[in-house]
């Protein structure tokens, strides 16, 4: 039976994503706990640098 990609991902990955899916944004997020205002003011506000970022990198090529 083929592995899953994530399953891929997190054996060959070992304590990184065990680091990254274990920190408390981690945990809240999968858990659905994760306050509104904390998603708001910290998460999302910087989501909307990625794009400008990842445009420009294209643009500059």
């Amino acid at each position: 039976m083929t592995e899953r990609p994530s399953e891929m991902l997190r054996l060959e990955s070992g304590s990184l994503w065990m680091k990254a899916i274990g920190c408390s944004f981690g945990r809240e997020l999968f858990a659905g706990e994760m306050p509104t205002e904390l998603m708001v003011s910290s998460h999302l506000a910087q989501d909307h640098h990625f794009p400008d970022s990842s445009l420009s990198l294209v643009h500059a090529q």
